[in-house]
């Protein structure tokens, strides 16, 4: 997902929690995908 110009890496079942929590209205998912495709290069 992208938020303020930074790209983040978050579980798709946390991020309305997580957007509302911090206040974060304005947020865009770029792409949703399984965990194991993220690898450890991606960490």
């Amino acid at each position: 997902m992208q938020v303020d110009g930074q790209a983040l890496i978050l579980a798709k079942d946390l991020v309305e929690s997580v957007m509302k929590r911090t206040g974060v209205a304005d947020y865009t998912i770029l792409a949703v995908v399984n965990g194991a495709e993220l690898g450890a290069d991606a960490l």
